[in-house]
């Protein structure tokens, strides 16, 4: 994964999204962009360090995932499924493209 060195100003949104929710986490209180940008280089890498690591290990989906999501979004004409879906690839590339930006 194309992840590693991800730094501040490439840093994808949902990747800045996941970082702001453990500093709010972590901290007790709302990390909005502006309490985001007067902290320190090193306070947010060390965040966006912890959401990649934590996007990364939601890339493979759980069994109980593929199967929420087939159920889901299974499309029925009569006896026959007419949808049928690869929804660990879908998961995969959508974790991919929340970690690319």
């Amino acid at each position: 994964m194309a992840t590693e060195g991800t730094r501040m100003s490439e840093t994808p949104e949902m990747v800045e999204r996941v970082a702001r929710a453990c500093a709010a986490a972590r901290f007790g209180t709302i990390v909005d962009r502006i309490y985001w940008n007067q902290e320190s280089d090193s306070w947010r890498q060390a965040h966006i360090d912890i959401a990649l690591a934590a996007i990364e290990a939601m890339r493979e989906p759980t069994e109980a995932m593929v199967d929420a999501a087939e159920v889901a979004n299974e499309v029925w004409v009569g006896d026959e499924l007419v949808v049928s879906v690869d929804w660990r690839k879908s998961w995969r590339a959508m974790i991919d493209a929340a970690l690319k930006g």
